[in-house]
């Protein structure tokens, strides 16, 4: 791109580093939202939560890692339907010194579809959910939602990186770290 004029600003950070961050947004993740799921509906459904979770581990890890998988399919899908890229231009993978999965664009794309890539995954998978299960006071729907939120920490991170952008400029996606490089003339 700098051969059609275009200069790149880094807005990125290691995938080491994403990681500890989101770690500090844990508690307020974690612990706001289920002050309030308590203060609504008691420990019962916390109870019944984790009753159905030690009764059948391996299917909750198998849906756990299903809904991990699905994350990354909802960045690519959602950058393929916002942006027109072709199905080839997402590649998926895990960054495994980090244990990180990653959906990754090889084409830029402009700012806007770019965030909602990035945020998609976070309000289909943890926020709906976490208000569901707020609402109907299921336990295990809102634990659900709010570990989707915990694993779009790293997102959360990346779109507050992206917070002064122009939403019409270009995006490369960062090839190797969380993040990108905002094209700019």
């Amino acid at each position: 791109m700098e051969a059609e004029g275009y200069t790149r600003v880094d807005r990125s950070i290691s995938m080491m580093m994403a990681n500890v961050l989101a770690i500090g947004l844990i508690v307020p993740i974690f612990g706001i939202p289920t002050v309030l799921f308590l203060w609504l509906w008691g420990t019962e459904p916390v109870r019944a939560a984790f009753d159905a979770y030690f009764q059948s581990p391996v299917w909750i890890i198998l849906g756990m890692v299903a809904l991990i998988v699905l994350h990354e399919l909802l960045h690519g899908l959602t950058w393929q339907q916002l942006s027109g890229v072709k199905r080839e231009d997402v590649y998926y993978g895990i960054k495994w010194e980090a244990l990180t999965p990653y959906a990754h664009l090889k084409v830029p794309i402009r700012m806007q579809p770019y965030r909602w890539g990035i945020a998609m995954p976070g309000l289909v998978l943890g926020i709906l959910p976490s208000l569901a299960g707020l609402i109907s006071g299921s336990g295990l729907v809102f634990f659900v939602g709010i570990f989707m939120l915990i694993g779009a920490s790293g997102d959360m991170i990346v779109l507050y990186l992206l917070r002064k952008e122009d939403p019409d400029s270009l995006v490369e996606d960062h090839p190797d770290r969380a993040g990108c490089h905002v094209l700019v003339r």
